[in-house]
């Protein structure tokens, strides 16, 4: 960049002036395509025509005024600084892309084709700043060149979910102690419940097949509003007993005493329908398909594969696409699960997460407060996988530059 040639005038009483000519080149910042930033200080003061000694001092005193600023900003410090930026950009990033490649593997279960997950293992974030300068003192010229270059290099790395370790976190059920766990923690019951149980003391939640839609068995849902009433009441929830001779047992506790009379009517009906000994209050959580015997709480859990293929038959689908055979009719409703997946020809404009897939948009309404709930409640779910045994995976690491 060239400068016009200008005149700094002293203060009153100075005998010299300093002289910046139009040959005086100033530097500027570049980013580059390999994610660094160069940041270039140059300056000539130099010139053909003779200058007087005060001239000359001027110019060194400038020259060293921009020296100086460039070996601060070259010595700061930047680690601490990109701490509260870096963890909040991150996080944010790859919560969005978890959401999305959710949503994108829900809509390809609709579309009959199979899901592919993707984890990021790792981010390893570093950085560096390089500064120079050099200062070349002669008469009649005096020039300063200096240089500074701050480099931003993030290492990404993802690890595609196959194997045993799909077939653990994907088809294998939920443990039931941390879906209780889940409700515990004050989700209700009959959102969290309703959408991860299969089955409670032999009687079935709904279920999707080809034929469609299999409405649950009416004592299953009357189970699960009864277990809500007492949750909210804290007089049914889940806690582990530990011996020193054996591992820590799950049990679900049950105790109607000198509770209001609707939470003791409620434990009253609950423990008839669910074939639950009157006199106990601790009963062991097994996983059972069919009726127990009154002293343990038998249940079954789905998968997570199970659990978005429910979702997925709920989906919003364009009818050419059902007409072609692309995909099956849905129930068009989400009583199921409550989360409401739209489908539109053009971006949304407010939406809390949204993919394109075949053409059209498939997305989740920021203004739906019950889909985005439903959403959220699927993304916790998400974090039950079990992953204790760590399978020996392709890990893909893609340096940003």
């Amino acid at each position: 960049m060239t400068r016009p040639s200008s005149v700094m005038q002293p203060a009153r009483g100075s005998s010299h002036r300093i002289s910046i000519p139009s040959s005086a080149r100033f530097g500027a910042s570049k980013n580059r395509l390999d994610g660094s930033t160069d940041t270039r200080i140059s300056a000539d003061l130099g010139g053909s025509e003779t200058r007087s000694a005060g001239s000359h001092l001027g110019a060194l005193k400038c020259a060293l005024l921009v020296a100086a600023t460039t070996w601060m900003v070259g010595c700061r410090s930047i680690g601490a600084g990109t701490i509260p930026r870096d963890r909040a950009d991150y996080s944010e990033a790859i919560g969005t892309s978890w959401m999305r490649q959710t949503l994108l593997n829900i809509v390809k279960i609709r579309y009959n084709t199979a899901p592919i997950f993707i984890d990021v293992s790792s981010v390893v974030a570093g950085y560096s700043v390089e500064s120079e300068t050099g200062l070349n003192l002669s008469f009649p010229g005096t020039s300063l060149n200096g240089g500074l270059r701050y480099t931003d290099r993030p290492t990404i790395s993802y690890v595609p979910l196959t194997g045993k370790g799909f077939v653990r976190g994907i088809l294998m059920p939920i443990q039931p102690q941390e879906l209780f766990v889940v409700v515990e923690s004050g989700w209700n019951a009959e959102v969290i419940l309703g959408t991860g149980l299969d089955s409670i003391a032999g009687m079935n939640n709904r279920q999707v097949s080809p034929r469609g839609v299999i409405a649950a068995d009416p004592g299953f849902t009357k189970a699960l509003h009864l277990i809500e009433i007492l949750r909210r009441d804290g007089r049914f929830g889940l806690l582990l007993q530990t011996s020193s001779k054996s591992p820590a047992t799950p049990m679900v506790y049950l105790d109607e005493a000198g509770a209001r009379p609707e939470s003791a009517e409620a434990a009253r009906e609950l423990r008839g329908l669910l074939g639950l000994d009157p006199k106990a209050s601790h009963f062991p959580l097994v996983v059972g398909a069919g009726r127990s015997d009154g002293s343990h709480f038998a249940i079954r859990t789905r998968s997570m594969i199970q659990i978005l293929t429910l979702i997925a038959s709920e989906i919003e689908v364009p009818p050419q696409d059902v007409q072609e055979g692309r995909t099956m009719p849905g129930p068009q409703s989400t009583a199921l699960t409550n989360v409401a997946i739209r489908c539109s020809a053009k971006r949304p404009t407010d939406s809390l997460v949204a993919i394109e897939h075949r053409g059209h948009w498939f997305w989740v309404s920021d203004k739906d407060v019950h889909a985005k709930r439903g959403f959220s409640m699927l993304m916790l779910l998400f974090t039950l996988m079990d992953s204790s045994e760590s399978a020996s995976l392709p890990v893909l690491t893609i340096p940003t530059q």
